[in-house]
């Protein structure tokens, strides 16, 4: 049997990355991306060129009263030529009901899609490509039957914690810390020493893990998944020229 072909997604955290890596790219958009590594506006992303390899991650829940805003919003997106990584499911099937023929779609549940019949469910509604839980173990993904359409992420700070509630507003009140919508800061609990990324803007608060997740280890193991995510966010220059070169080839 042939080697499955990878196809990389790397979540890029300026501008440059898009020229830089043979690469889908993934941006944020300036409204329902609730954290992304480049978050753009919409000026900005008309003037990106090869819009069909532009995948925008809308990872923010649309709440009812800001549904017709989304939707008149995004339309444009649409039109425009772009793919979509979505969370919330309102916006998937508005997404999904007024796509082009080669509009590409992936639902992002985060630590939602745990298991084949999660992943069956929702593939039976949406013909799509489907990302799996970022904490399944190195077994359970192994064992897991519908390798070709999920998308795994294998390097990157992913989210452990997120809340409506404006936690960090705590921490500026009774702690010197001035924190800037969008901006991370990095936090650390009185009882262990690592540092913990935090995002916090209009969707809510965001912790991340105090390390990247790292499946490059055993990535020859996971060769029958098609679909590889990379985050680049919080990481500077050379860890992305590093993560990039152990994986390129792959």
């Amino acid at each position: 049997m042939s080697k499955i072909k990878h196809v990389f997604f790397l979540e890029i955290n300026n501008k440059n990355d898009l020229l830089k890596f043979n690469a889908n790219m993934v941006v944020g958009y300036t409204n329902y991306s609730a954290f992304a590594g480049l978050i753009l506006s919409l000026d900005e992303l008309k003037e990106i060129k090869n819009k069909e390899k532009i995948f925008i991650i809308l990872n923010a829940l649309i709440h009812q009263k800001d549904l017709e805003n989304f939707k008149k919003e995004i339309t444009p997106l649409v039109d425009l030529g772009f793919n979509f990584i979505i969370q919330d499911l309102g916006a998937l099937s508005y997404i999904y009901s007024i796509k082009k023929k080669e509009t590409k779609i992936i639902y992002q549940g985060y630590t939602l899609i745990s298991n084949d019949d999660d992943f069956k469910a929702l593939k039976d509604i949406f013909d799509i490509d489907i990302f799996l839980n970022h904490e399944l173990n190195k077994d359970e993904l192994i064992n897991f039957k519908n390798k070709e359409n999920a998308l795994i992420t294998i390097y990157g700070y992913t989210p452990i914690y997120q809340s409506y509630r404006k936690i960090i507003d705590l921490f500026e009140e009774y702690r010197d810390i001035k924190a800037s919508d969008n901006k991370p800061i990095f936090l650390k609990e009185d009882t262990r020493d690592d540092m913990f990324p935090v995002i916090r803007n209009q969707y809510g608060t965001f912790i991340f893990r105090s390390k990247p997740l790292n499946r490059l280890d055993y990535l020859n193991e996971l060769k029958d998944y098609k679909n590889l995510y990379i985050t680049f966010l919080f990481l500077n220059e050379e860890e992305k020229e590093r993560i990039w070169e152990l994986i390129k080839d792959e």
